[in-house]
């Protein structure tokens, strides 16, 4: 698809209290961020106007100490990489941000969380919302539309009864491509993979995808008629069309995130119904750095169907 011209991004100028619901709106959806995440998310800030006007790093740090104070939100403080505060709401806070509307819909409401709970998700669920900051810039550049809450974390689409057996997306993204013919939606299920499990147990998860793909349940009194032939797939009465698969590599030297990708595409080929979904389901990978440095609309992600194919943009995969 082609790209759009450049858009110059517009410096945000918030009032406080302007500030303060963007930034529990962001924490209730994303569960965790850091101060810079925050600042990547709603920034930047101005102070001034005109010839004066500057950029403002002093003003979100202020607000969320006011918050933290106010009690709705708190922080714990990471080591690594450097010293980081990872913000977090409280129970009131959490109270407060899940009465707004434009979080009325959330698909999976967010789990309280403690400062021990804080430590122990920070580093997955950071890594998952820099994702959602490299698409964030990107759409920003490129003049598309989507914003700081158009990435729902930990979406979950049960396929049987049996225990565990669902799929959990990292997130689902959604985008609204601007192109020269008009607007495309573009649904994304998000995997962020950091290389923590085995590639065989993340290779699986497409194998999931595609069960729930063609997963049609048909009620019993309809069994062994033939209505059922008839029975519609479970994803329709989610999804327009059927969100893209895309896996996100990070955590790992490049030959391991390689190895790995080729392992997504060996299981591409090798599960027929994995086969079937991908004919009319986008699927890629790509390394967290590669989106991060060069945008995810650069030619960086491998199709999983289409191994030969030259390396893409998540838009044309």
């Amino acid at each position: 698809m082609t790209a759009p011209a450049p858009v110059r991004r517009r410096k945000r100028r918030y009032d406080g209290l302007e500030f303060d619901r963007m930034a529990l709106a962001a924490l209730y959806q994303h569960r965790l961020a850091t101060s810079r995440q925050l600042y990547d998310l709603l920034g930047p800030f101005t102070t001034g106007e005109g010839a004066d006007e500057q950029e403002d790093h002093g003003f979100p740090a202020s607000r969320l100490r006011g918050l933290r104070a106010a009690g709705l939100l708190d922080h714990v403080t990471r080591y690594f990489p450097g010293r980081t505060r990872t913000w977090f709401l409280t129970e009131a806070g959490r109270a407060l941000a899940g009465s707004f509307p434009e979080l009325q819909d959330r698909i999976s409401p967010p789990q309280s969380l403690t400062t021990t709970g804080a430590q122990l998700l920070a580093a997955h669920t950071h890594d998952v919302l820099q994702a959602h900051i490299a698409f964030l810039a990107d759409a920003r550049r490129r003049g598309d539309e989507y914003g700081p809450l158009d990435w729902a974390p930990e979406v979950y689409h049960r396929i049987s009864e049996r225990s565990n057996d669902a799929i959990k997306a990292d997130a689902l993204m959604y985008y609204t491509l601007t192109t020269a013919r008009g607007r495309v939606h573009l649904r994304s299920f998000i995997e962020l993979d950091r290389c923590t499990m085995s590639s065989e147990k993340l290779s699986s998860k497409l194998i999931s995808y595609a069960r729930f793909h063609h997963l049609a349940p048909v009620p019993l009194r309809l069994r062994g008629t033939t209505e059922a032939q008839g029975a519609l797939e479970l994803w329709k009465d989610h999804y327009a069309v059927f969100p893209r698969l895309l896996f996100i590599l990070t955590g790992g030297s490049a030959t391991t995130m390689r190895h790995r990708i080729e392992d997504l595409q060996l299981a591409a080929r090798e599960d027929t119904r994995v086969v079937s979904m991908l004919r009319t389901v986008p699927a890629g990978a790509a390394t967290l750095d590669d989106i991060t440095a060069q945008g995810p609309s650069a030619p960086v992600w491998k199709s999983l169907a289409h191994p030969d194919r030259p390396a893409c943009s998540w838009t044309d995969l």
